[in-house]
């Protein structure tokens, strides 16, 4: 673990962005498990990463953690904007995150949510939101943490 350093992904040609889409689809197997209720379909990691290279450094920002090598952790968030009706200001959301568990609570998640909070400082963006899963404590309180506030709770009911 001494080989780690967190690196922004600036480049849509980037070697590392293979990496990061089969963590895209560890992330969403570990989640299954704690209760998700949507899957992931066939292949959609390869139209997330598609969607990702298309935005990276426009209006997203993918930050990975990487050992020699190997990314055994990322973050990526988006710029959106708030209704009118709420002022219409620019709102960081950080859509996904995930860290290879035995790089786990070391302090790397830390790293790259802070990376991103400051890209996020850099395009004039006061506040970050997020989702994540309720059945996931290890989560919660990861992100209690790292400053962040609980405000609503999402409900899904399949008809």
């Amino acid at each position: 673990m001494n080989n780690l350093k967190i690196k922004h992904i600036t480049d849509s040609d980037d070697k590392s962005l293979q990496q990061v889409e089969q963590l895209f689809v560890d992330m969403y197997e570990f989640i299954k498990d704690k209760g998700l209720k949507l899957q992931l379909i066939e292949g959609g990691e390869k139209l997330w990463i598609n969607s990702v290279k298309k935005s990276i450094n426009r209006f997203a920002a993918l930050i990975i953690a990487l050992e020699d090598d190997r990314v055994v952790g990322f973050i990526h968030g988006v710029i959106r904007f708030a209704p009118d009706f709420l002022g219409g200001s620019k709102v960081g959301f950080v859509t996904h995150q995930h860290i290879v568990p035995e790089c786990r609570g070391k302090g790397l998640g830390k790293k790259m949510m802070f990376a991103l909070e400051d890209w996020f400082k850099s395009k004039n963006i006061k506040s970050v939101e997020l989702q994540a899963n309720y059945f996931n404590e290890y989560s919660r309180k990861y992100l209690e943490k790292c400053g962040y506030e609980y405000e609503l709770v999402q409900f899904r009911k399949f008809i």
